[in-house]
C-alpha cells in the first residue's frame, strides 16, 4: 500500500510516523514468519518470496518518509 503525494499533503506529521510505524511492525511480523521456515528445503522459496516482499515494503516505507520529511520542510 504506497501513499501518493498527494495524500501525504493532508496527513499531518504525527499521521506520516504513525503510518510509517505500523508499516514498519507488520514487516516485522512478516519476517518472522518467513524466518520460521528458513531452513526447511520445501519451505525456503516461499521464506524468500517473503523476506524480499517486506524488503521491498521497507524500501517503500522509507521512501515515503523521506517524501514526507522533504515536504514538511518547505
Amino acid at each position: 500500500m504506497s501513499t501518493t503525494d498527494a495524500e501525504y499533503r493532508e496527513l499531518g506529521p504525527h499521521e506520516v510516523v504513525d503510518l510509517a510505524v505500523n508499516r514498519l511492525f507488520r514487516v516485522g511480523l512478516d519476517l518472522h514468519r518467513a524466518l520460521a521456515t528458513v531452513g526447511a528445503p520445501q519451505h525456503d522459496e516461499v521464506a524468500g518470496q517473503r523476506i524480499r516482499a517486506a524488503i521491498g515494503r521497507i524500501d517503500d516505507t522509507i521512501g515515503e518518509l523521506r517524501l514526507a520529511v522533504m515536504n514538511g520542510e518547505r
